[in-house]
C-alpha cells in the first residue's frame, strides 16, 4: 500500500509482480525475507513463481528497448538471491516456478530445484523420464516415493512399496508417507532408505551414463549407472516397468577393461566378480520381476592394492 509504484499490474492481470529492477524495493524485500528467516529459524527458503513474467516486462516498453526491464529485473532477483545467501549463512534457496521453470544456470548456481516439476508424481513412466534428464543436467533434486498405480492419485503412499522406492531414487529422497497411520512396513521403508543413504553420494557425484532409452512407456526398463572412476566405485540401477519384457541386457560403461568388478545387489545380498571387459560386452542380464527394481554396488577389487 505505502508503494504501489514497485507493484507491476499490467491491465486484466490479477497478479502483481515486485519490480525487483527497483535497488530500493529489492532492498526492502531483501530486509523483510531476512528478517523472517532469522526470527523463525529458517533453514530452507523456497520461492515459487506460477504466473507468466513478460508481460509485466513488456509493459510500455519502446520498440527499441525491450529487453531492458527484463534484463534489470532479472540482476535484481539474482542479487537477491546473492544477499539471502550472504546474510544467512548455511541457507538453502529451493528454486520453483511453475514446476521447474526457473532451472537457468545463474539460478542453479544458487540454489536447488527440490520440487522440479508439478507433473506426475506418482505416474513411474513420466517420474523416470523426467530423472532421465534431470541426471543430464540438474546434478541435485528432490523426489518422492508416491506412486498412482496403486489405488488411484493421492498425496501419500497408500503403502511402502520397494518398486516405489526405485523410481524415487535421487540425490534428495522424501519418503511419502502419511506419518498419521501405524500399519506401513516400517521395517521395509528403513531398509530401502538405508539403501539410498548408501545410494545418494553417486547420485549426486557419480558419471552418469544411461544404459536404457527413456520413452514414458510403462513396456521399457528404466536403466542407469552412476561411476566414481576415482573411487573405483559406482551403482548400476535397473527398474522393470509394469509392461516392460522380462530382461534387460546392461552394459555398464567407464570401467576399466583389465580390471575385476565386485558387484552387491544392494536388497538381496547376491555378489560376482566380473571383469570390466565382460561388464562391457555382453554384458549382464537383469531379470525382475513385473514392477521392480534392482540396485547393484560395485567397487574395483584392485583398486585397495594400487594396481
Amino acid at each position: 500500500r505505502e508503494h504501489p509504484e514497485w507493484v507491476s499490474r499490467p491491465p486484466g492481470d490479477n497478479n502483481g509482480q515486485l519490480m525487483l529492477s527497483l535497488p530500493e524495493c529489492r532492498q526492502w524485500l531483501t530486509d523483510h525475507v531476512c528478517r523472517l528467516i532469522q526470527e523463525n529459524g529458517v533453514a530452507v527458503y523456497r520461492q515459487d513463481h506460477n504466473f507468466t513474467p513478460l508481460q509485466h516486462w513488456r509493459r510500455d516498453e519502446e520498440e527499441d528497448q525491450q529487453g531492458l526491464r527484463e534484463n534489470l529485473h532479472v540482476q535484481g532477483y539474482l542479487q537477491y538471491y546473492d544477499d539471502l545467501i550472504a546474510r544467512n549463512p548455511g541457507l538453502w534457496l529451493d528454486s520453483c516456478a511453475s514446476g521447474g521453470r526457473r532451472n537457468d544456470l545463474e539460478t542453479l548456481r544458487r540454489s536447488v530445484p527440490l520440487h522440479y516439476t508439478d507433473y506426475g508424481y506418482g505416474d513411474h513412466p513420466i517420474k523416470l523420464a523426467f530423472h532421465h534428464t534431470m541426471y543430464e543436467w540438474i546434478p541435485y533434486f528432490k523426489e518422492s516415493t508416491v506412486s498412482w498405480d496403486l489405488e488411484g492419485t493421492s498425496r501419500y503412499d497408500h503403502r511402502v512399496d520397494s518398486f516405489s522406492f526405485h523410481c524415487g531414487m535421487a540425490p534428495m529422497l522424501m519418503p511419502s508417507l502419511d506419518m498419521r497411520r501405524e500399519d506401513y512396513d516400517f521395517a521395509l521403508a528403513v531398509r530401502m532408505i538405508a539403501v539410498w543413504r548408501r545410494a545418494a553420494p553417486l547420485l549426486l557425484g557419480g558419471d552418469y551414463y544411461p544404459l536404457a532409452v527413456s520413452d514414458r512407456s510403462a513396456a521399457t526398463w528404466a536403466a542407469w549407472q552412476f561411476d566414481s572412476p576415482e573411487q573405483g566405485v559406482g551403482l548400476v540401477q535397473a527398474i522393470r516397468l509394469p509392461e516392460a519384457p522380462e530382461t534387460l541386457t546392461l552394459r555398464p560403461r567407464g570401467l576399466a577393461p583389465e580390471a575385476t568388478y565386485a558387484l552387491e545387489n544392494a536388497e538381496t545380498g547376491e555378489t560376482r566378480e566380473v571383469t570390466g571387459a565382460a561388464l562391457a560386452d555382453p554384458g549382464f542380464t537383469v531379470a525382475l520381476p513385473p514392477r521392480s527394481g534392482a540396485i547393484w554396488f560395485y567397487r574395483r577389487v584392485d583398486q585397495a592394492a594400487g594396481r
